[in-house]
């Protein structure tokens, strides 16, 4: 037990790389009352979910739960609000499947799709990825895809993701300040190259807190709940820094062994040297899956800078439950 609560210290030699990050942006695909273009709709709030109709879980649930929230909001914020679900499965989710699917739900509801190119093209354009796993009929057939739930503020910027078990109260909360939210990078910071402090492949963040040592300050990492970390369970991040001089801004998760995307959880300050956020694993069709946490960090001249750490996931679910 104690080598499992071990926190694994190494001194960071640098390295430099330009830094490839998501930046969200702007997209046409179809939808069953003609062309989707999200330039065309500045002024709005966007609530952008890609995912399939025969998702057996999370796609109705994250549907549901925004067509409840949307319930929620007042008339006059109903009228600047646009959720818009792109479906990853043109081949089964066709245009005339998605008219009669979305009727029953709020008119503001925007369902889309497109070529399998035209559709990760879009996602791609927030970190996010899907792979089409085939069964032995078009019914069995099953999707891996990034879960999340891009927020868009009136201005066309990416400024929050969050999981899919979002509550209503919650996706109602994410609405009212995504006004005040900046986007995830400027332009400045998203272009400039990021100085790479180290990587603590060493430690393990699914047995326990990992902590990296640099000139900078020193960073401890902890996923919680842990031991062991498991898909579809909504975890949180915890930052905490020593002797820092450098801000944690987010946290980058992408899986190492299958292309779900990448995760993006954002780091909110909630003392003086510490940073949390949340996310929520996908699920895949491996048991057990490695993933690169990589930790973006900025001084105060907005300066880049990056530590990665590993974990190990598990996913106990049957294919059903994605």
């Amino acid at each position: 037990m104690k080598f499992l609560m071990a926190l694994i210290l190494i001194i960071a030699c640098n390295k430099s790389t330009t830094w490839e990050t998501p930046k969200g942006g702007d997209f046409v695909l179809k939808t069953p009352q003609g062309n989707l273009d999200t330039a065309k709709l500045r002024g709005k709030y966007l609530f952008i979910f890609f995912g399939f109709l025969n998702c057996p879980h999370v796609c109705p649930t994250t549907i549901r739960e925004i067509n409840r929230m949307i319930k929620l909001l007042p008339p006059r914020d109903r009228a600047k609000f646009v959720p818009i679900f792109v479906s990853v499965d043109p081949e089964r989710d066709t245009l005339s499947v998605l008219k009669e699917r979305f009727a029953e739900l709020d008119s503001s509801f925007i369902a889309a799709t497109g070529t399998e190119e035209e559709v990760r093209k879009a996602l791609k354009l927030f970190g996010g990825d899907f792979k089409i796993v085939k069964g032995k009929t078009p019914e069995d057939t099953f999707i891996d895809h990034t879960s999340s739930v891009f927020v868009i503020n009136r201005k066309g910027e990416w400024v929050n993701s969050l999981p899919y078990d979002t509550t209503p109260e919650a996706f109602r909360d994410a609405f009212n300040i995504a006004s005040h939210q900046k986007p995830y990078w400027s332009d400045e910071a998203r272009d400039a190259r990021i100085e790479i402090l180290g990587e603590n492949d060493g430690c393990d963040l699914a047995q326990g807190p990992c902590e990296y040592r640099t000139l900078k300050g020193n960073y401890e990492v902890s996923v919680t709940p842990s031991r062991p970390i498991r898909h579809l369970e909504k975890l949180q991040i915890t930052v905490k820094a020593k002797n820092e001089t450098l801000t944690p801004q987010v946290a980058d998760l992408a899986g190492m062994e299958i292309a779900m995307g990448l995760i993006r959880p954002k780091l909110v300050k909630t003392s003086d040297h510490e940073w949390t956020g949340s996310f929520t694993l996908p699920t895949c069709e491996l048991k057990q899956m490695n993933w690169r946490l990589r930790l973006l960090l900025q001084d105060e001249q907005k300066n880049n800078f990056q530590i990665t750490y590993r974990f190990q996931s598990i996913n106990e679910g049957s294919r059903p439950q994605e």
